[in-house]
């Protein structure tokens, strides 16, 4: 009797987390309208077009994608150079 009670606990458990809340529902709903609301718009499709390009561009190596470029404190370190203390 006490393994049923487990299974059947078990089994509402797994039926709990397959379930989508109210909130994941409203969110997936909203999305869906924006995209068929921007979908043929042409500002949409020439910002798709220049992003295209800009990934050709970084996979080309002719641009950089934005972000943190500066080098780390390790690597500030690794790095060799002389200085001279002139005045």
């Amino acid at each position: 009797m006490l393994l049923a009670e487990v299974f059947a606990f078990l089994c509402k458990l797994v039926n709990l987390f397959k379930m989508e809340s109210k909130i994941e529902t409203l969110i997936k709903e909203s999305i869906s309208l924006a995209e068929n609301q921007f979908k043929g718009e042409n500002n949409t499709q020439l910002f798709e077009r220049a992003d295209e390009e800009f990934k050709d561009l970084v996979q080309k190596g002719y641009a950089h994608k934005r972000g943190n470029n500066l080098l780390s404190i390790s690597d500030i370190k690794s790095i060799s150079k002389v200085v001279f203390n002139i005045h």
